[in-house]
């Protein structure tokens, strides 16, 4: 027992390390104001991505992957920037001690959301080790491919084009097996009730970020209350813990062990900084997106999609921003415009971060893929032809999502409802340039899900039931942040009047 701890303490600390070392070089000057919860929130992120990627690396190169060797560069580098602030060579960033929010005193709803938060919280990190991977993704997937890498060594073509092994989607990004992975490696074993610590972490930096994101850019009552709403949502309980018992006619109450939750994650947490970036217009911020993005399509083949549709509005609202086009007034009143536009080299440097973090992510397992002919079963389907002959299909599925957004309440609560309420009572704000960024890319990836069930080769039916609850989770932290970026300045409002 004290030999996991300690083991599991040294890997999130090696994946911190790295993750703030990233932060470091994404946002050097703490433009960001992230808080003690929220930069660790990011370090984790960051530091799951950059870890797994190396672990990655290591394999190809079949360099041997152990604590030592994945720990060492990051070691070395933390000693280098050491040794560099140290002899004035580079000098210490200095962080923002402000959100630039007016803090609202403390009342009766901020004292609700905390307990509510810290019960959840409570409950998630008790119960997640009560009962062994159950989920038969997290078995036949995530797991199990994080256990044969652990065997292998890393990474090899020989598990992954095993056709005994089909099963596992050999084509999958590998973000979620590799992280899981780096916990066996210092382990020494491959346990999964200590491994499956990653998904109550994940919940806890979900609701950091979501808080982080509203406070600075609406206040702390509304950042506290969608976190508290966001706790209590039993489809991400689920996946970060698990339930005694089956909800909302699942087959099961416990979907830890699953790349979802992770997905939902980079999904709202690159949404909040597209959003700053819109409202603020600084290159940390478009960074941090442009990474995220990359991340996330790092972890599951519906974040190839997301990330694509992200970077799009990144460079859509960059060119906006720096230039007078014909949409420029719309997005930016002149009024509202940034006060210092970037300049060519500025603009150039920022597409090329957007375009150099997707393809450090995408193209090695996409070329690694293609090398040993790894394919999707989706891809012979994206043609016009299949589109017809399945766009019959159209009402039913639509009609399955609005029933899994506004109906199974016992599965996603009352978020979207929430959404739907913002949108009412602030019909204007939703033109705002972030608020409908994120609104596009919320609709653009529920429209892709669509397209997707209308070309499966699968029953559909089948194919509703044992996946759209996944997809709705991807988009319903995401949801809850439009919400209250949109409508928590009314809360606020009424709260202070």
């Amino acid at each position: 027992m004290i030999h996991a701890a300690i083991s599991t303490i040294f890997a999130f600390a090696i994946v911190l390390l790295a993750g703030r070392l990233v932060l470091l070089g994404v946002d050097p000057a703490g433009v960001l104001r992230l808080g003690r919860l929220s930069i660790n929130a990011l370090g984790l992120l960051f530091g799951l991505g950059a870890l797994s990627l190396q672990l990655f690396f290591y394999s190809v190169a079949g360099l041997g992957v152990t604590s030592f060797s994945v720990a060492l560069p990051w070691v070395v580098l933390l000693i280098a920037l050491l040794l560099l602030y140290r002899t004035g060579t580079i000098k210490r960033p200095v962080y923002a001690q402000s959100t630039g929010v007016p803090t609202s005193q403390w009342g009766a709803v901020e004292t609700v959301a905390t307990v509510i938060i810290a019960l959840q919280l409570v409950y998630v990190f008790v119960y997640y080790g009560a009962l062994p991977i159950t989920g038969w993704d997290a078995w036949s997937i995530w797991f199990f491919k994080a256990r044969a890498f652990f065997i292998d060594g890393g990474v090899t073509s020989g598990f992954l084009l095993n056709a005994d092994y089909g099963y596992d989607h050999p084509d999958y990004p590998l973000l979620v097996p590799l992280s899981l992975m780096w916990l066996f490696t210092t382990l020494g074993e491959a346990n999964d009730i200590v491994a499956k610590i990653l998904y109550p972490i994940q919940f806890a930096a979900l609701l950091a970020l979501l808080y982080y994101f509203i406070l600075r850019s609406v206040g702390r009552r509304s950042a506290l209350v969608a976190a508290a709403l966001l706790s209590l949502t039993p489809l991400v309980v689920i996946h970060s813990a698990g339930l005694p018992q089956k909800i909302g006619g699942l087959y099961s109450g416990d979907f830890v062990g699953y790349a979802d939750l992770t997905l939902a994650l980079l999904f709202m947490a690159s949404g909040g900084f597209i959003y700053l970036y819109a409202k603020e217009g600084a290159g940390s911020a478009l960074r941090a997106a442009a990474l995220v993005l990359a991340i996330g399509a790092w972890t599951k083949n519906e974040g190839v999609v997301f990330a694509l549709l992200g970077a799009s509005l990144l460079l859509l609202l960059l060119l906006l921003k720096s230039f007078k086009l014909p949409l420029s007034s719309f997005f930016f009143p002149t009024s509202k415009r940034t006060q210092e536009r970037p300049e060519g080299v500025k603009v150039a440097t920022s597409v090329l971060f957007i375009v150099a973090a997707l393809a450090l992510f995408v193209l090695p397992w996409a070329l690694y893929k293609a090398h040993f002919g790894l394919g999707s079963e989706y891809t012979g389907g994206l043609n016009v032809g299949t589109i017809g002959e399945n766009i019959g299909r159209l009402p039913f599925v639509l009609g399955a999502i609005l029933k899994h957004l506004f109906v199974r309440l016992s599965l996603v609560s009352v978020a979207w409802w929430v959404l739907a309420l913002s949108v009412a009572l602030n019909l204007k704000g939703i033109l705002r340039p972030g608020v409908f960024a994120l609104l596009l890319l919320l609709i653009g990836q529920f429209a892709v899900y669509t397209l997707v069930y209308v070309i499966t080769p699968a029953d559909v039916a089948w194919q509703i039931s044992t996946s759209l609850d996944r997809l709705v989770l991807h988009m319903t932290p995401l949801a809850l942040l439009i919400a209250f970026l949109n409508g928590g300045g009314v809360i606020e409002e009424r709260r202070c009047s």
